[in-house]
C-alpha cells in the first residue's frame, strides 16, 4: 500500500507532458513540452508551499492553508502540495471537488469553437501549436491538473494506455477512465486519469481532454462532459451587435408550424413583460413555410422596406436558400437586422454556411441550443412532440425565447421569467413542478452562455 502511495505521489509531479531527460518525444507534442511543464510545476512549488498543509479529514477542508495535526509524507522529495492527510486526500482535491462548474472557456479552432465549462480556479493555458495539433495545459491554482490536445489523439508524453472503461455521454462526447503507464528513466508508474473526447462530425474536428482522477470526481467530469461542445462558429459573433436595453424594440419572427407549436413568440412577450423591457413581438407561423415563402410575400417585403422591425428572426433554411435570403436582405431597410433562427427540424449546418456567406446577418441557433439541452439531460420527449414532424414543445419555445432575449439584451432573462405556460405543459407530461422550475432557470442561463461564451 505504501509503495502504491509513493508511486502515485511521485508521478503527480510529472503527470501530463513532463518529459524526462533522454525520453523520446511523443507525436503531436512540442519539443519543449517537458521544460514547459517542469517549469510550471517548479513555479508552483514555492507558491503552494505555504498553503499546502491540510486538515485531518477531507470533509472539513475548505482551504489549503488549514493547520495539520497528522500528515503522512508519501515521498520525502515530493513538494508540499503532494503531502496527504490521514484520509489520503489532498487539500487541493477537496477544493476542486467542491468547486462549482461555472467558468466558461472557449477555444477557437479554424472557424470552430471548443467550449467547456470548468470548476472555479481551473484555467486552460496555451502551450504549443504544430502540424500535429494544439496542446493546452489545464491548471488548478497554477498546478497541473490535466491537458487538452486538439486534433491530435496523442496520450500525454512518455505514457501508454494499459486499461480503459468507456461511457458515451452524448452523440459527440465520450468519457473514459484510463490507467496510463508513465515511463521514467529508471521506473514506471501507473496513473489513473479521465479522458474526455469531443468531436464535430461534419468538420472532422476533435479534442482530447485528460484530467487527473485524484483532483476531479467522476460526477464532476460527467457534469463538464454534458457542457462540452465543438461547434461551428463564423468569424463574427453569434450574438447581437446592438444592445436594446432601455430602448423600444420591435421584432418579427418568421417561421412555420414550429413557431406556433412552441409558442416561442408568446413566451418571449411574457418574458419581456416580466423583465420590464419594451419589446413588441410579431410572428408569422405558416405551415411548411421556408425562407422562400416570405421572400415572395409582398406585405412582408413592404414592412421590411419601411423599417417596421428592428430585428427579424428568420426560420426556414431547409436547403440552399441563398437567393431567397438575398431578396430579403436587399429589400430591408438599413435599420433592420436579419437573424438566422433555425427551427429544430431544419437542415444541419445550412444556417451557419449561410451566415458565413452573408456576414451582415446574425445567428441565434435555436436548433443547436435545443440539441445542447437534450445532451445536458432534458429528455427528448419534453422538447419534441410525438407527431409526424416532431414539433417543438413550449419548453423548446422557452429555450428559443431565452435565446432571443439574450441576443437582444446581452444578458440572461431574470428569475421566474414567463414560466407559467411551460410549467403547465410539462406537468401534463408528469414532470414535477420543482423540476420544471429548475430546468427553466438552467435554460435561461444556458441560453446566454450558448450565445456569448
Amino acid at each position: 500500500m505504501k509503495l502504491k502511495k509513493k508511486i502515485l505521489a511521485l508521478f503527480l509531479c510529472v503527470l501530463f507532458a513532463v518529459s524526462t531527460v533522454g525520453c523520446d518525444k511523443t507525436e503531436g507534442s512540442s519539443e519543449s513540452a517537458g521544460s514547459d511543464v517542469s517549469s510550471a510545476v517548479s513555479e508552483t512549488e514555492s507558491a503552494t508551499e505555504a498553503s499546502s498543509t491540510v486538515s485531518e479529514t477531507s470533509s472539513s477542508v475548505s482551504d489549503a492553508s488549514s493547520t495539520v495535526s497528522e500528515v503522512e509524507v508519501v515521498d520525502k522529495d515530493a513538494p508540499e502540495y503532494l503531502k496527504k492527510n490521514s484520509d489520503g486526500l489532498l487539500a487541493l482535491e477537496s477544493k476542486i471537488r467542491n468547486a462549482n462548474i461555472i467558468a466558461s472557456t472557449a477555444i477557437r479552432v479554424s472557424g470552430y469553437k471548443l467550449s467547456i465549462r470548468l470548476p472555479d480556479n481551473v484555467k486552460i493555458k496555451f502551450v504549443k501549436e504544430n502540424t500535429d495539433g494544439t496542446r493546452y495545459q489545464i491548471l488548478f491554482d497554477d498546478i497541473l491538473a490535466g491537458e487538452c490536445y486538439i486534433n491530435s489523439r496523442d496520450l500525454p508524453n512518455n505514457t501508454e494506455q494499459i486499461s480503459s472503461e468507456s461511457n458515451t455521454i452524448t452523440a459527440t462526447v465520450d468519457v473514459k477512465k484510463l490507467t496510463l503507464l508513465y515511463k521514467g528513466e529508471n521506473a514506471s508508474w501507473e496513473v489513473p486519469v479521465y479522458q474526455l473526447f469531443v468531436r464535430n462530425q461534419q468538420a472532422q474536428q476533435y479534442a482530447m481532454f485528460y484530467f487527473r482522477q485524484d483532483m476531479f470526481s467522476y460526477n464532476k467530469i460527467i457534469e463538464m462532459a454534458r457542457w462540452l461542445d465543438f461547434g461551428y462558429l463564423p468569424e463574427t459573433s453569434r450574438a447581437g451587435e446592438k444592445d436594446y436595453s432601455g430602448k423600444n424594440c420591435t421584432i418579427l419572427i418568421l417561421g412555420n408550424s414550429f413557431i406556433y407549436s412552441s409558442q416561442v413568440f408568446r413566451i418571449l412577450q411574457d418574458m419581456a413583460r416580466d423583465n420590464n423591457v419594451n419589446l413588441t413581438v410579431d410572428a408569422e407561423s405558416r405551415g411548411y413555410a421556408t425562407v422562400q415563402t416570405y421572400a415572395s410575400d409582398p406585405l412582408i417585403l413592404q414592412k421590411l422596406r419601411n423599417g417596421v422591425y428592428d430585428v427579424v428572426f428568420l426560420c426556414g433554411f431547409y436547403s440552399d436558400m441563398n437567393s431567397q435570403l438575398e431578396i430579403l436582405l436587399n429589400e430591408k431597410s438599413n435599420s433592420t437586422k436579419i437573424v438566422i433562427f433555425p427551427a429544430h427540424n431544419e437542415a444541419p449546418n445550412v444556417p451557419y454556411k449561410t451566415k458565413t456567406l452573408y456576414p451582415e446577418t446574425g445567428i441565434a441557433d435555436w436548433k443547436g441550443f435545443i440539441n445542447k439541452l437534450i445532451d445536458m439531460g432534458i429528455d427528448y420527449s419534453r422538447m419534441c412532440i410525438d407527431d409526424m414532424h416532431k414539433h417543438s414543445t413550449n419548453l423548446a419555445g422557452y429555450a428559443g425565447a431565452s435565446m432571443i432575449y439574450s441576443y437582444l439584451y446581452k444578458k440572461a432573462p431574470g428569475d421566474g421569467a414567463a414560466g407559467e405556460m411551460v410549467i403547465g405543459e410539462q406537468i401534463s407530461y408528469d414532470v414535477a413542478q420543482r423540476q420544471v422550475e429548475s430546468d427553466l432557470e438552467m435554460i435561461r442561463k444556458a441560453a446566454y452562455d450558448y450565445l456569448y461564451n
